[in-house]
């Protein structure tokens, strides 16, 4: 991918997804049995555009007999990746022979569409059971319910530090050369796991080990009381290492002898002595503490707001000829417009009023006659929103008749005003909101310092920059602000708290759901930094985990803000990563070349 780096950065967490679990449930399906009920059986199919291009199976329930509302016991576990727009299609079937696999044998009641990021938003979703050219099903109302929630708690984690106290002379003309091997036990008791393994300390009967950090899933499946067993071995040059002795201990043991708990060395043969020998002892420190992750945030409650900024500039070329990047002709979508789209699709899940500011920079603005580098598109001061994906692109369309192609390119007041509205939202138990401002510009900027010292000043505010560069110009100076390897420094020698610019080279990127990736691949990363910067926990979500037969788990927000039901949205990628986006026929504009005459916004799609 050119420029891209094919491998995350130091700075950049790798492990930006999370596993995922659902639970689903059906209400009023189709009696399709003469003389017994249905036996439903739910599939999932997925598409995500990079791994799964087109809807792939990924799974089946168990087959429940003559039930026409089930609550399946086998749950849907998968990957969730923030950066990638993930549709879901569930199809219902009642089974009528064996043979699982050939769908031609069972009789259809019908299907539900949606993404892994509705789904998380809003915990439980009832969605409308459609027939397969997605109309519902209006005579049966049948739905179905997911419960979506973060499998297996990897948020818990212990900082360990051992520290060894007179170990034996191993070495013949040396001291200890110690190192640990912690193991735990499987649930049947019957097997020790190799969990993790120290460096060595040379040369020391009093060692010191590096602190480490493990999470508690691993450590001991998230059961305090799960035995482990530590061992002690000394380390030898050209032959195996020597048993210096073990203990065994639980987390739970751990935890209730801090602020060290200490064990003495043995060996299997010093069972039943009074007197074993001498063997050393480990200290053991331990810390627990809870590693909130991105979901937990959204889950909780927290709103992802996003900004656009959008490249009037000259150097985009007249947009009346179809070799400029603004161009818009029949059946044609220009690269603003796919990043647009793609992007702008990734982030509604979770916006909850589903507004979006939309500015222009680098344009004469017809009714001041002034080159302005902050402007509404909607031409509004006092509210530059538009609503939905649709609005963005029809506020973009509807703007070159307002706006004429100028310069110079300047970032620092788009970022300074996206930085003054993230200034003034609050990140705390009360109320949670972060920001993402998307930059889409052609090529150079002529602002670098005062632009550098507003995203150093933006560093420590709940905000991510994306810059996404369309056509084939030199984009040194993107890169130099997107901070993975160095960080940023102002022009008064501060440095930024924290990466939160992200570049991406359109051309370079060839699908939109890999530029979706390549895009907000970082966003969790910055959002936790930022969270991690102000030491504050998700707002209080929670899980109602019903045990009885026939109920569901349930998650409960606080608040629920996100039960706000929203409409699917026309502008989406299609299967063939074409887009359909509305077309404008262009005219010519005196003392100027920008003029396309917006067309009237489609009807949305079909869910």
């Amino acid at each position: 991918f050119g420029n891209l780096r094919p491998f995350p950065s130091p700075m950049v967490d790798a492990n930006i997804s999370s596993k995922i679990e659902m639970f689903v449930s059906c209400r009023r399906l189709a009696n399709k049995d003469t003389f017994s009920k249905s036996d439903p059986m739910v599939t999932l199919f997925l598409k995500d555009g990079i791994t799964y291009r087109t809807f792939q199976l990924i799974d089946r329930t168990e087959v429940i007999d003559n039930d026409l509302n089930p609550n399946f016991k086998k749950r849907f576990v998968m990957d969730y990746h923030f950066e990638r727009r993930q549709e879901l299609v569930f199809k219902v079937f009642d089974v009528d022979s064996t043979n699982l696999k050939k769908m031609a044998d069972h009789d259809f009641l019908g299907m539900a569409r949606t993404t892994i990021g509705d789904l998380i938003s809003r915990g439980k979703a009832v969605l409308p059971l459609t027939d397969a050219q997605g109309r519902k099903l209006k005579r049966l109302n049948s739905v179905m319910i997911v419960n979506c929630r973060e499998i297996g708690d990897t948020s818990h984690r212990c900082k360990i530090t051992f520290k060894g106290d007179n170990l034996p002379k191993m070495d013949l003309f040396g001291r200890c050369d110690p190192y640990l091997e912690i193991y735990k036990q499987t649930a049947d008791r019957k097997q020790w796991l190799h969990v993790k393994k120290t460096e060595v300390c040379k040369y020391t009967y009093n060692p010191r080990w590096k602190q480490f950090t493990i999470t508690l899933a691993d450590l001991c499946n998230n059961d305090k009381k799960t035995p482990l067993l530590v061992k002690c071995w000394d380390w030898d040059k050209g032959s195996s290492p020597d048993y210096v002795g073990h203990f065994e201990t639980t987390v739970a043991d751990l935890e209730s002898k801090q602020p060290i708990a200490e064990f003495h060395l043995r060996k299997d043969k010093d069972k039943g002595k009074k007197r074993p020998k001498k063997r050393g002892k480990i200290g053991v420190q331990m810390i627990l503490y809870k590693e909130h992750s991105f979901l937990d945030y959204i889950k909780g409650g927290c709103e992802v707001n996003l900004s656009i900024a959008i490249d009037f500039t000259a150097s985009n070329g007249d947009p009346r000829n179809p070799r400029s990047l603004h161009y818009i002709g029949p059946g044609h979508a220009n690269e603003y417009q796919k990043a647009i789209a793609t992007i702008g699709n990734i982030l509604t899940p979770y916006d909850t009023d589903n507004k979006y500011p939309v500015y222009g920079f680098g344009g004469r603005v017809k009714r001041t006659g002034q080159v302005e580098h902050c402007f509404p598109l909607t031409m509004n001061d006092y509210d530059p929103e538009v609503s939905g994906v649709g609005g963005v692109l029809q506020a973009y369309r509807s703007a070159f008749n307002h706006v004429l192609l100028s310069g110079p390119t300047y970032f620092s007041e788009v970022v300074a005003t996206a930085a003054a509205k993230a200034s003034a939202t609050e990140f705390s138990s009360r109320g949670q909101a972060y920001h993402i401002l998307l930059i889409l510009t052609d090529g150079r900027f002529d602002d670098e310092r005062q632009t550098v010292d507003q995203i150093v000043a933006a560093s420590k505010l709940p905000l991510s920059i994306i810059i996404v560069g369309v056509g084939n110009a030199d984009f040194s100076a993107m890169h130099r602000l997107d901070g993975d390897e160095v960080r940023l420094k102002s022009s008064t020698g501060e440095t930024a708290f924290r990466d939160i610019v992200q570049f991406v080279p359109f051309r370079e990127v060839k699908t939109p759901e890999l530029l979706a990736k390549e895009t907000l691949a970082e966003v969790p990363h910055q959002f936790k930094s930022y969270a991690k910067l102000k030491n504050t926990p998700p707002l209080d979500a929670k899980f109602d985990l019903n045990a009885s037969e026939g109920k569901l788990p349930i998650l409960v927000h606080t608040p629920s803000i996100h039960a706000i039901q929203r409409q699917p949205t026309s502008y989406l990628p299609d299967s063939k990563n074409a887009y359909t986006i509305p077309t404008a026929t262009v005219t010519a504009t005196p003392g100027g070349y920008a003029a396309p005459a917006p067309a009237p916004a489609p009807a949305p799609a079909p869910a």
